[in-house]
């Protein structure tokens, strides 16, 4: 297995997240003309929003949690040269359902559904550090 397969996976969620940047700016916009967002809530981030800002907001806030232990899982798996093909696997299942927790997200807002993505997120990625920790310490 090349290496640089692990970092592949990355770039769909940079993108996500630059994409979830825009869409949040658009909504933010938007709410702000249409007088459903005072200018003080930017100075300190306080008071209310309109449903349609705090589902923008808190998904972008999410895609800078778990995935950063996954971008962070990636680096180390190729700077260790230790990147299997089951670590690949477990990479792109990982940003599959995390892609689809997104759209889940922005969409419906199925909590079912978006509980079930995030969960197979979870265990795709901790199984990823179970197993770097493994070659590390049985190798």
């Amino acid at each position: 297995m090349e290496k640089i397969q692990i970092i592949y996976p990355i770039f769909p969620l940079v993108f996500l997240t630059f994409f979830s940047l825009a869409h949040y700016s658009r909504v933010f916009s938007r709410e702000y003309k249409n007088n459903n967002i005072k200018s003080e809530w930017f100075r300190l981030y306080r008071g209310e929003l309109p449903d349609s800002a705090v589902k923008v907001r808190e998904h972008y806030k999410n895609l800078f949690e778990l995935p950063i232990f996954f971008f962070l899982l990636c680096i180390i798996l190729y700077l260790l040269d230790r990147v299997e093909s089951i670590d690949v696997i477990l990479a792109w299942i990982f940003v599959f359902f995390k892609i689809f927790h997104s759209f889940i997200r922005l969409t419906t807002n199925n909590t079912r559904k978006r509980a079930y993505s995030f969960t197979i997120c979870y265990f795709a990625l901790f199984f990823g550090w179970v197993l770097l920790f493994f070659k590390l310490v049985i190798y």
